[in-house]
């Protein structure tokens, strides 16, 4: 199987704005992928910006600055560029429509998508939409980038987001181990959320992370199939040859700008205003890449025969486990 899946690559209409949407499950790598992507030329890392309403600018979450979200001068500029101000955002109403449009269980279904236009989901989506364009181009104004990168992962939302018009938006299906996805989740894991406060990244059990890798990585499959054009990348390749790897997917993106050299396994990588993510968001200057398997030799053998066994046919299908290696990267359990 190799890491790199397929893609469509077709030209985004003139005046479009180019969104480069991160994939999949939580703890597959999609923060240090977004962080390099951000520092090539005329490329912006913005974060999960899905929350960017509840988590950003009500909650006043840090941004990947250090300052929070309201008082970031990158953030306040793109508030008046869109709204107006934070002030004047109708953040409430905006939250309430994109939460209905998204609700997972209610939503599951891809056909669901091609009929957003449609009935009780029209009103939301016209919302979530005009919302979601005005923040996005100011995005890409006033960081003068013409491609946004956003990392949220929730395949519902970036399959809704890949019908909003005026977007060229590409999806990035990012995979990794289910079995190092479900020990990152078991791990107990410090983050920062406001300034002067320590608090934890949520934790799941090893039988839920398991069910949820293997929803995230099907409803990545089939949304994008009825929304637009995406590749897969195995977050193995990735570290393996990640100046390679991220300069391919900003062609697949229809970008041409280098990353930022990526040699004797560290990246030099620059202040970003991120929304939520992985803590390394926070981190600047020489960042280490190299492959996190600390699971092989730390995650609980019950644990690991309960992964194995629940995700057993998709780890066949992305070449994890079987006669087949992972194409692109050495590493296989």
């Amino acid at each position: 199987m190799a890491a790199l899946d397929h893609d469509r690559m077709t030209s985004g209409t003139p005046g479009e704005v180019g969104v480069l949407f991160i994939g999949g499950m939580g703890r597959s790598g999609s923060t240090l992928l977004d962080r390099m992507l951000g520092s090539a030329p005329g490329v912006v890392s913005v974060g999960e910006i899905r929350k960017f309403w509840r988590r950003g600018a009500v909650a006043n979450e840090l941004c990947g600055c250090g300052e929070r979200i309201r008082s970031c001068p990158f953030w306040r500029a793109v508030a008046d560029e869109a709204f107006g101000g934070f002030d004047v955002l109708g953040l409430d109403a905006i939250a309430a429509a994109e939460d209905r449009l998204l609700v997972p269980l209610r939503k599951a279904l891809p056909l669901r998508f091609a009929l957003l236009r449609r009935g009780g989901d029209a009103q939301d989506f016209e919302m979530f939409a005009e919302a979601r364009l005005k923040l996005i181009r100011a995005v890409a104004k006033v960081s003068c980038a013409s491609l946004v990168v956003d990392s949220s992962k929730g395949p519902l939302y970036g399959a809704a987001l890949g019908q909003v018009e005026g977007l060229d938006v590409r999806a990035v299906h990012l995979v990794r181990d289910s079995r190092a996805v479900a020990f990152s989740w078991l791990k107990v894991k410090e983050v920062r959320r406001v300034p002067g406060q320590l608090d934890y990244m949520p934790r799941i059990s090893a039988r839920d992370a398991a069910l949820l890798w293997i929803t995230k990585n099907l409803q990545m499959e089939s949304l994008w199939l009825f929304t637009g054009r995406r590749m897969r990348l195995h977050y193995e390749a990735f570290v393996e040859r990640p100046e390679w790897w991220v300069s391919r997917v900003l062609r697949f993106a229809g970008h041409d700008a280098l990353p930022a050299s990526a040699a004797a396994g560290e990246v030099d990588l620059p202040v970003q205003h991120t929304v939520l993510g992985n803590p390394m968001r926070f981190d600047r200057g020489r960042i280490a890449v190299r492959l996190d398997d600390e699971w092989k030799r730390a995650l609980a053998a019950r644990e690991r025969r309960t992964v194995t066994a629940i995700t057993l046919p998709m780890l066949l299908r992305y070449g994890y486990v079987g006669p087949l290696p992972l194409a692109g990267s050495k590493h296989r359990a």
